[in-house]
């Protein structure tokens, strides 16, 4: 039988409907199981040298959230966002093994790589061998991901805008990248934004709200949103 999916009174999707003769039906539909390219299979295998693993701990709230109070301006490992130096090194074309501290409060996001759940029972609703791009644990998340296919500047971030606005954002820099996987902006190598300075929340509550909706938010640090 043939079916389509339709939007706006056209036809966006043609289907292909099979039967088959087995007698055998179920509520269950089977498992999604796409295929991989080889640089993102047998991570959960591999045997991880000691300077790939790295333990990423989030921290700062500028105040009271989730019921959780801190009066240090939000951090990742102790650092806040610098354009002209990396937080650390990393290897290109390896697996490496974080583990992931305090994302319930602090989203825990990153760029050009999806990292795999290394953590046997899984952390939470995150489930073990699944990949993600984002992490908010209640407890630690090991994670796997393998630095391939693309390299040098590699961000991480919070992933409530707010946080990354005032600076709970930095960089690794990943190193004997082979030119065609190189980040390239026209050519040149790509270089972080210099022109961003962390936001300063005034003292009046209100004035906060307003400035922190979501909509001018995007508007003001747009510019930061498009280099990363």
């Amino acid at each position: 039988e043939d079916g389509s999916v339709n939007w706006q009174n056209s036809r966006v999707a043609k289907l292909k409907v099979y039967h088959h003769n087995s007698g055998h039906t179920t509520d269950t539909p089977p498992g999604h199981a796409p295929s991989k390219p080889d640089w993102m299979t047998g991570w959960l295998g591999a045997q991880v040298d000691e300077h790939n693993k790295k333990i990423i701990t989030l921290f700062g709230t500028t105040g009271t959230l989730y019921g959780y109070e801190d009066d240090q301006e939000p951090q990742i490992n102790g650092m806040q966002w610098d354009p002209d130096h990396p937080a650390g090194i990393v290897s290109y074309n390896e697996v490496q093994e974080w583990t992931i501290r305090y994302s319930i409060f602090h989203p825990f996001h990153t760029h050009l790589y999806h990292m795999q759940i290394a953590s046997k029972d899984g952390c939470g609703d995150y489930k073990y061998g699944e990949f993600y791009d984002t992490i908010a644990s209640a407890e630690d998340c090991v994670v796997r991901f393998k630095t391939a296919n693309i390299g040098q500047r590699f961000v991480i971030h919070c992933h409530d805008l707010n946080h990354e606005a005032v600076g709970q954002i930095i960089w690794y820099d990943v190193r004997d990248v082979p030119d065609d996987h190189k980040n390239t902006n026209n050519g040149d190598p790509f270089k972080c934004p210099t022109n961003y300075h962390p936001y300063v929340p005034p003292k009046d509550d209100k004035e906060v709200d307003k400035k922190l909706e979501p909509f001018e938010f995007s508007d003001k640090y747009g510019h930061l949103r498009n280099r990363l």
